[in-house]
């Protein structure tokens, strides 16, 4: 076993590791040490706060790929109206459109 996998464990695991190199094997963790372990359980995320991430991702993805362009599209219109052709400004609002369907998070 190398010197760095003892930093890379739980704080549990490295107080069992450091007590069974000391030959120590019954002895309790310090409260300092529970707090530690306690506060590190509490702030990893679980795989339901994973899973919403990754969904709200796909979500804002999914939102900013069908009205970017639209909103982009509209505001080049509004300042100069013969600056975009008419069939990308349909295809832009339909692809703005289709986001309603792709029923994202259901």
């Amino acid at each position: 076993m190398n010197a760095a996998a003892p930093a890379a464990r739980p704080p549990r695991q490295r107080w069992l590791l450091r007590r069974r190199q000391a030959g120590q094997r019954r002895d309790k963790p310090s409260s300092a040490l529970k707090k530690e372990i306690k506060a590190e359980a509490a702030a990893a995320p679980t795989s339901k706060e994973i899973k919403a991430a990754r969904q709200l991702g796909v979500i804002m993805g999914a939102f900013t790929v069908c009205f970017l362009p639209y909103f982009v599209c509209f505001t080049v219109v509004a300042l100069c109206a013969d600056c975009v052709d008419t069939h990308l400004m349909t295809t832009v609002t339909w692809i703005g459109y289709a986001l309603p369907y792709l029923r994202l998070g259901r």
